[in-house]
């Protein structure tokens, strides 16, 4: 049997204007290698690294890193944009204004100008995918072709907005980073 030790740091991160306290967990596990864990109210984050640099520890590590770094380290799946239907009703109604103009033709191949009675219908249309998410978007297939052409979804893809989840982890990551700075600096 092999037991081996490691040194790991609590800090507990309180009286945080606008956040839950913040729990942090970090272990260093050997010369270069080490984790964290970060815990805010009902949401908890972990990494691990088995390459950090040589010397680095893990508060060494977690405070040189970017916060983008980090998140995609601790929440891989987690983008910093998300689909948004408000989004793709102005990408729609804009797409309806300029092929009603002939704006733009290079953006709508296949495409062809609307005529006035063409562009009221569609406009009155482009109500129907308030609320819906990515997937519900193929609901909407003939629409869609009729709004961005065939392969509409390659211009779906664009009607994103920021990811509040995204912002909370960051904003986390950068308080947790500063108080592992604030830390290192109080004298032992």
């Amino acid at each position: 049997m092999k037991v081996e030790t490691s040194l790991t740091t609590k800090l507990s991160i309180s009286d945080l204007e606008g956040m839950d306290p913040i729990g942090v967990f970090m272990e260093d596990a050997g010369p270069g290698r080490g984790s964290i864990v970060v815990r805010c109210h009902t949401q908890v984050w972990s990494g691990s690294w088995g390459a950090m640099g040589k010397e680095n520890t893990a508060a060494q590590f977690v405070t040189s890193c970017s916060p983008d770094y980090l998140i995609g380290c601790l929440s891989p799946m987690l983008r910093k944009v998300r689909f948004s239907s408000d989004a793709l009703i102005i990408m729609a109604k804009l797409s309806i204004i300029d092929r009603r103009r002939g704006r733009n033709s290079s953006d709508w191949i296949g495409l062809d100008d609307l005529d006035k009675r063409q562009a009221r219908v569609l406009f009155d249309q482009v109500d129907d995918l308030d609320g819906i998410n990515e997937v519900g978007c193929w609901q909407h297939n003939n629409l869609l072709v009729e709004l961005f052409g065939c392969e509409w979804w390659h211009k779906a893809d664009d009607a994103t907005e920021p990811n509040p989840e995204w912002a909370y982890l960051e904003r986390i990551l950068e308080t947790v980073q500063a108080a592992i700075k604030q830390q290192s600096e109080v004298p032992a």
